[in-house]
């Protein structure tokens, strides 16, 4: 399971998940998103992340065409680069 690191700590959240036999993986999205220029890029991390995970039905070759096939032009490399790192830090 990927959370934003903003919702650890919540004891609601905590509660939720509670029954759950998975690994949490708690990850800064916003903080890496804005280390690298776009605050905005934070769903890439987090796609990034989610596209590491054993079993994900998506490829890291498709995930990355679509980004490339969306983003606008000013976009598109900090997209990839938040992209990578969420892939790296939750792989």
């Amino acid at each position: 399971i990927l959370l934003p690191r903003r919702t650890t700590g919540m004891p609601e959240v905590e509660a939720a998940l509670a029954g759950f036999d998975a690994h949490l993986v708690s990850i800064d999205a916003r903080g890496i998103a804005s280390s690298l220029g776009s605050p905005m890029a934070e769903n890439m991390v987090m796609l990034g992340a989610l596209s590491s995970i054993e079993g994900f039905p998506l490829g890291r070759p498709v995930l990355t065409g679509a980004i490339r096939e969306v983003s606008p032009p000013a976009s598109l490399a900090v997209n990839l680069a938040a992209f990578e790192s969420g892939s790296a830090i939750a792989g």
